[in-house]
């Protein structure tokens, strides 16, 4: 048998070879499952980034949806309750369907509420194709409501959450001056605070007649509820000081905007006579004829005439138009009227007076301001400390009353009077020195007025005699300071509305 043996060098040629085989085998081998690796690698992170942009997707909808909910329903306001604070929910509802239900956004779809009326549903809102939001409102409790905001964008969805506060609202105490008739400002005023005048008969007369003498200021906004282009068109401007035409806040909110239905001060008369604290006015014969106001053309009232008499718990009937003088007055001094007539009304004169207790009136229809009046003339000393013990919130709360604080002319020594709370009446004029620690209101609506319209208004440092001498255009020396006090409180015998407002420390993502 004949054997034959390769060369060595052959051999080695070929065992080099196999092994380049094996090792090409194996590099294949690693590549394709490095390839495939790769791939599935890269389609998980793909999809990972669609599932992150989908999710941020979701996320953004749901923020779109916080901030549209936040913006309806932090402009809610109830109409008001005289006790007790309203269920909000039902309210909140309805304010949402006004502004919601047969708009492009939701139809179809409409607000709904729950049957035991505790949960309000929004349905999908599209933001595009592929994205949209819904929100519902739950009751926690009376004083707090749950928003929770789903937003969802191609299959995924995320959560966010947000509670609201229902309080009590007392955004007119934030105001120094709050009018619906215009406002007429002369003299050293100073008003550390905004201001807004809710008048719009500028067929007559602008919102605002400013002069002030040289230290006369406003520190905050003049607001009107007029639009820019329908003040400039009416002449607004042409009665305002130059210095404070850049204050001017337009489109305002009517925040001022109160009426006779607002104010009811019965409870206060019932509280009087279960505390056996009502005290008739007496009787006098010393009767005198007055005009008022006080010129030729003023009407004559036969006024009952009481003179440094200490007057406690008194209630004053209509058509008394007694003159007060020198008297000090303790307790709450409560006016009545029933009309708005010489024989209904009470036009009442208080002169060089001392209050240590509130003046309280009822609240007639309407403003016939001869007929219902307060006139403070003289030197008034009003005592905070002992007027708050009995009525916290309000110095003088007299409803569609013209209130005078200050003499009709310049005449004699100037009287300082200080006033805490809420001052309320149909036109409040302040003719002379006075500090005011709180707000005035005046809410009597001048629509109907159309004799001598334009001389009306809420005023602050003004005698009648300076339109008749000068057009009332000469700044007077009255040195009048008013600061608001928003943390006060609404006195009773003003119904108290309600809002509510998002608590930002609640703000959480749920999912």
């Amino acid at each position: 048998m004949i054997t034959h043996k390769l060369p060595k060098a052959l051999l080695n040629n070929l065992s080099r070879r196999g092994s380049a085989y094996m090792m090409a085998l194996i590099f294949i081998i690693v590549f394709s499952v490095l390839a495939v690796s790769f791939a599935a690698t890269f389609n998980s992170n793909m999809l990972k980034s669609d599932n992150y942009r989908r999710a941020t997707e979701a996320r953004m909808a749901a923020e779109s949806g916080m901030s549209f909910a936040v913006g309806l329903m932090k402009d809610m306001q109830s109409e008001g309750s005289w006790s007790g604070t309203p269920d909000m929910l039902p309210l909140l509802y309805n304010h949402l369907a006004a502004n919601l239900n047969g708009t492009a956004n939701l139809t179809p779809n409409t607000v709904t509420l729950d049957n035991s009326a505790s949960l309000v549903s929004v349905p999908a809102i599209d933001l595009d194709e592929d994205s949209s939001f819904s929100f519902v409102i739950q009751k926690v409790d009376g004083e707090t409501l749950q928003l929770t905001v789903t937003g969802s964008a191609n299959g995924l969805t995320r959560q966010l959450g947000m509670s609201f506060d229902v309080h009590e609202d007392k955004n007119i105490l934030s105001y120094a001056v709050a009018s619906r008739p215009r406002m007429i400002m002369r003299g050293n005023a100073q008003i550390n605070g905004e201001i807004c005048s809710t008048w719009v008969r500028t067929d007559v007369a602008g919102p605002f007649d400013i002069d002030f003498g040289s230290a006369g200021y406003v520190d905050g906004d003049i607001k009107t509820v007029l639009s820019e282009d329908e003040f400039l068109d009416q002449g607004g401007m042409d009665s305002i000081e130059t210095e404070v035409q850049e204050q001017l806040g337009y489109d305002a909110p009517p925040i001022s905007d109160y009426t006779t239905e607002d104010f009811d001060t019965s409870d206060i008369l019932s509280w009087m006579e279960s505390n056996n604290n009502k005290n008739t006015l007496p009787s006098t014969s010393d009767t005198q004829w007055e005009q008022f106001p006080e010129k030729a053309t003023g009407t004559w009232f036969e006024r009952p005439q009481y003179e440094n008499e200490t007057l406690d718990w008194t209630y004053i009937p209509e058509n008394t138009h007694a003159h007060f003088k020198g008297c000090t007055f303790t307790g709450v001094t409560y006016i009545e009227t029933n009309g708005t007539s010489k024989s209904t009304g009470n036009n009442i004169v208080f002169e060089d007076c001392t209050f240590e207790g509130p003046i309280v009136t009822n609240v007639p229809q309407s403003f016939q301001w001869k007929y219902n009046s307060l006139y403070f003339k003289g030197n008034t000393e009003f005592r905070p400390n002992q007027i708050s013990q009995h009525l916290d919130g309000s110095t003088i709360l007299a409803p569609n009353f013209n209130v005078n604080i200050g003499d009709f002319n310049k005449e004699g020594e100037s009287s300082d009077s200080k006033i805490t709370g809420i001052l309320v009446g149909g036109i409040v004029d302040i003719r002379d020195n006075a500090v005011i620690e709180g707000t005035i209101l005046s809410m009597a609506n001048l629509d109907n007025i159309s004799s001598g319209i334009q001389y009306y208004g809420t005023n602050l440092g003004y005698w009648e005699g300076d339109f008749e001498e000068s057009g009332g255009s000469v700044p007077m020396s009255a040195n009048i300071t008013i600061t608001p006090n928003p943390d006060s409180v609404l006195p009773l015998g003003i119904r108290k509305k309600y809002t509510i407002s998002p608590n930002i420390g609640t703000y959480v993502e749920i999912k």
